[in-house]
């Protein structure tokens, strides 16, 4: 189980240099002192931002190949469409929660309607600004 698993606003706010939290957390991945895991879903959203040269593509690579990236396979797919009917997210968010409860690791992010889940104890980890 990884130690972590990032929701994409941790990465989004980690390459725009945006705060210390989110530096803090994929610097311990990167430093090799945490493990870490996202969502297929998130790289996809990752690869939806533009980047600004052929190295910030080249630098956001090389940090997400040292994450586990989780597949949305059926079960998770399943498992999203419920989380989605029951807690309201969007679905790429109901997603990204299903791949977290799939494999664990305390969930990060800074998308405050994740807190519904984790007061509702469908995950553990923190909504920070």
């Amino acid at each position: 189980m990884p130690d972590y698993f990032f929701d994409t606003s941790v990465l989004v706010a980690y390459f725009k240099n945006e705060d210390s939290r989110s530096a803090a957390l994929v610097e311990a991945v990167i430093n090799g002192q945490a493990t870490a895991a996202i969502s297929a879903i998130t790289i996809a959203e990752l690869w939806a931002v533009k980047q600004q040269d052929v190295r910030a593509h080249r630098r956001q690579q090389a940090v997400i190949q040292l994450m586990q990236s989780v597949p949305v396979d059926t079960p998770v797919a399943e498992r999203g469409g419920l989380i989605r009917q029951t807690h309201g997210l969007q679905l790429p968010d109901a997603l990204v929660v299903a791949c977290c409860q799939v494999v664990g690791g305390r969930f990060f992010s800074k998308d405050p309607h994740f807190r519904r889940m984790l007061d509702q104890h469908e995950i553990t980890g923190e909504v920070y600004p």
